[in-house]
């Protein structure tokens, strides 16, 4: 059988974690281990983490200073001994069947991406980005990832452990957001082909107090992910084949931090005049000619669009 390590970054999700952690436990494949990182957590997430170790030999603690989800992550990976990584959010699980499920999907191919289900209180919801199961090349894989054909998420798939060798990790603390997306890049840049599937193996859960829920972006912010998103590519030497693809992203990128900022925006911005003069070299829809011909109207560009989108 080939191992698989399962990495869960743990930071203050005491409420969560014995969910997270018994997904794990009820496995139907059982050559695992489990790394929990105690991120420097205050509550008493380390405590819970200690007791699930005491209590099977497969899981393993490590409590550290709080340096970030993605740094925990590192961390983890460099304490692994499987074949295959598979990250895990605290709050998040994994459905009974997942880890067989990947694994038994992944002949010839480095990472196996999976469907999720999004859980909020008592509904579920099924997200089908993928509609049926397909092998793609590197260059495929990341074209869908900008475009978000793909989901974008670190979690909800497994990666060949030599994926991670010669320091592939490498994203600022001060992405907060989207860090997974960077991160996707950059292992697909070292990857020979990467499997997507139908089969539903994810549970992402929802709750009220999670960063997704309380950040706000703005237009430094995306552009700061804009450059690393960029880099990654040039990296990885695929940027001139997605360069249509990442100004797209770049679109997409000033939307969001307009509409988060209800069009206070500065107009004078290098990332928002960058993107405006870039929008013009590629096709794009009604829809998002619109958003950037209202742009500059700030405020009230920002009420005439929010109430196109209800």
């Amino acid at each position: 059988m080939r191992k698989i390590s399962i990495v869960i970054p743990v930071y203050n999700t005491e409420k969560y974690l014995k969910l997270s952690v018994d997904s794990v436990l009820s496995q139907s494949y059982q050559d695992w281990e489990l790394i929990l990182v105690d991120d420097g957590s205050k509550d008493g997430s380390g405590a819970i983490c200690d007791k699930y170790a005491s209590e099977d030999s497969r899981i393993k603690v490590y409590h550290t200073v709080n340096q970030g989800v993605t740094a925990a992550r590192g961390y983890g990976v460099e304490q692994s001994t499987g074949e295959w990584i598979c990250f895990l959010d605290a709050d998040d699980t994994l459905a009974d069947d997942a880890l067989q499920v990947m694994l038994g999907k992944s002949a010839d191919c480095d990472i196996v991406i999976g469907n999720k289900r999004i859980v909020s209180g008592n509904d579920v919801t099924e997200e089908w980005m993928n509609q049926d199961d397909r092998q793609l090349q590197a260059v495929e894989f990341l074209d869908g990832l900008i475009r978000n054909k793909i989901s974008q998420y670190i979690t909800g798939r497994i990666f060949r452990r030599i994926l991670f060798d010669n320091g592939t990790i490498c994203i600022p603390r001060e992405l907060i957001m989207a860090e997974d997306f960077i991160m996707n890049v950059q292992l697909g840049n070292k990857a020979k082909k990467i499997a997507v599937i139908r089969d539903m193996v994810y549970g992402y859960h929802v709750y009220g107090e999670s960063v997704s829920h309380t950040f706000r972006t703005n237009l430094e912010y995306e552009s700061r992910f804009c450059d690393c998103l960029f880099s990654a590519l040039k990296t990885g030497g695929y940027y001139e084949e997605v360069k249509e693809a990442f100004t797209f992203q770049k679109v997409r990128a000033l939307k969001s931090a307009f509409m988060a900022q209800q069009g206070r925006v500065n107009l004078r911005h290098p990332f928002l005049q960058e993107v405006r003069k870039e929008a013009k070299s590629i096709g794009l829809s009604r829809g998002w000619k619109l958003f950037l011909y209202l742009l500059p109207l700030k405020y009230i560009g920002y009420i005439f669009f929010r109430s196109l989108n209800k």
